[in-house]
């Protein structure tokens, strides 16, 4: 979502409907910073951004800031946009980013690295909403009638021709507007309408269906049941699957009698996926890059930190930028994914459909279940399987768990100074540290034989 959005970028004829510093219009809510207006941004995507653009104290030592060095001042957002942020999710609005930015992150803390939207800040949303709607169905009414007015003054006019009337629209302050001359040969067929539509970007495509929808009723059917056939609800994910490997992969456990399994849940305000799976040679917890899903067939990327074979020990531990897979609902209980191998290079897949035997865990115990993968991925780290490798040689076990900071902003071992890359999220080689690809420069000595 951007997080800012000029005049140009609207194409409603009414124009916002405002109240207690929010507004709404052209189907979006927003706060205004004149002259920049920002909607909400999601909180995952928020915390991600928080974390990569602040330096943790560690990192802050005699006036320098380390942890910045990398991201640069470009990377960052303005201070009206993190302002805006606050008032989105009923915060005190601090002026400045650094104050606002600390307050943002200490919020996300506190609750794990998830943020709530007020529900009185929900229900403003509606509410104007609402309103705006119905005052941009009267404007486009005014224009309609308009039009037809022209149109039966036009049977009258002399000296023009088919398609060199000149028509008249609102713009944004409601004067008139001189839309330029059209001829019939612009006008598009189905075919070629149908080939532009496959390359509109997604927030025109929203835009034009929430415009059919309110000056079309007939269409309201049509799209909620598109609508509904494509979104999918937690219960039709969320659970424990039976899972079957490629063949490959299956090869390795033909002397085994242990259940491959996949077990997944929502965080408590569904900004991340969580996940344990066991497959015998390698077992752990997964956690989506991204929010939970919500559509049917939507990639869920995933990053993993876990054990190698059947020993759940500090130091067997696995973690880096090759744990990673992506996963996709089907409905009906049914999961596909696609995963990097844990023994050498290449990919396998797996599929799942939901294990009948096991009964459905309720809110309660699917948030307990989900508190305790956090606690598990917090402590796979290299500090602490270096401290357990070292109890070996007599040493005493320093446990050093992640924070909720840093578990999002690093792999567990390097710090991450580029977001992800989607587009080559299963093509990522922890080995090849010439391609500087989204990884810190920091180099342990010790490190070459850690993964």
């Amino acid at each position: 979502m951007q997080g800012s959005h000029s005049d140009a970028d609207h194409f409603s004829l009414a124009p916002p409907v405002s109240r207690d510093g929010f507004s709404y219009q052209d189907e979006k809510f927003y706060v205004t910073s004149d002259p920049h207006k920002h909607p909400r941004m999601d909180a995952a995507e928020l915390y991600e951004l928080l974390t990569r653009t602040t330096p943790r104290t560690s990192d802050t030592t005699k006036g320098t800031r380390k942890g910045m060095d990398s991201i640069g001042p470009k990377k960052d957002r303005e201070p009206h946009f993190y302002t805006a942020q606050m008032a989105h999710y009923g915060l005190k609005v601090l002026k400045t980013r650094g104050a606002a930015k600390k307050k943002l992150l200490a919020v996300f803390e506190a609750a794990g690295g998830e943020l709530e939207v007020p529900e009185t800040i929900l229900d403003l949303e509606e509410e104007l909403m609402e309103e705006w709607r119905k005052a941009e169905e009267a404007r486009q009414q005014e224009v309609d009638d308009e039009e037809e007015t022209g149109q039966k003054r036009k049977g009258k006019g002399k000296g023009r021709g088919a398609g060199q009337v000149k028509k008249k629209k609102l713009g944004h302050s409601g004067a008139p507007v001189v839309a330029a001359a059209s001829t019939a040969n612009t006008k598009m067929s189905k075919a070629q309408i149908q080939d532009k539509i496959k390359l509109l970007p997604i927030d025109t495509s929203r835009r034009i269906l929430s415009r059919v929808l309110n000056e079309f009723p007939a269409s309201e059917q049509i799209i909620s049941e598109e609508i509904t056939s494509v979104t999918m609800p937690m219960q039709e994910w969320a659970g424990i699957y039976f899972v079957e490997l490629s063949h490959d992969m299956e090869l390795q456990f033909q002397n085994s009698y242990l259940d491959t399994v996949l077990e997944t849940y929502p965080s408590s305000t569904s900004a991340h996926l969580w996940a344990w799976f066991d497959f015998g040679i390698a077992s752990g917890v997964m956690r989506s890059v991204g929010r939970a899903p919500t559509m049917l067939n939507e990639p869920v990327h995933v990053e993993w930190r876990g054990y190698d074979g059947e020993s759940r020990s500090l130091s067997n531990t696995t973690f880096g930028p090759r744990n990673r897979a992506i996963l996709a609902f089907l409905g009906n209980g049914r999961v596909k994914a696609e995963m990097m191998r844990f023994d050498c290079e290449g990919k396998f897949s797996f599929s799942g459909k939901f294990d009948k035997d096991e009964t459905k865990k309720n809110a309660a115990k699917q948030k307990a279940t989900v508190k305790k993968w956090k606690k598990q991925w917090r402590e796979i780290n290299k500090e602490n399987q270096k401290s357990s490798n070292s109890m070996m040689y007599g040493s005493k076990f320093e446990r050093c768990d992640e924070s909720a900071f840093e578990s999002d902003t690093t792999d567990g071992h390097h710090r991450r100074k580029k977001e992800i890359d989607l587009e080559k999220f299963l093509e990522a080689d922890d080995r090849d540290r010439g391609s500087d690809e989204g990884w810190s420069e920091e180099e342990d000595s010790d490190n070459s034989d850690d993964y």
